[in-house]
């Protein structure tokens, strides 16, 4: 029970990275990324290279 809860956890967490990072790559008119893989690297890639300010940004739309 308690395996299946926090595998359930983590991949809602991941499904919101993927949402989350597909709103901040639309909004600052990135590239569209091909693959939920890139979205992540799309991110770093144009100067958020650190987790605070990925943390400023996602704190902006919640």
């Amino acid at each position: 029970m308690i395996y299946g809860s926090a595998e359930r956890f983590l991949h809602l967490a991941i499904e919101c990275v993927i949402d989350i990072g597909n709103h901040i790559i639309a909004n600052m008119g990135f590239r569209k990324p091909e693959s939920n893989r890139e979205i992540v690297y799309d991110i770093i890639k144009n100067n958020l290279k650190d987790m605070e300010d990925f943390r400023d940004i996602v704190m902006n739309y919640v």
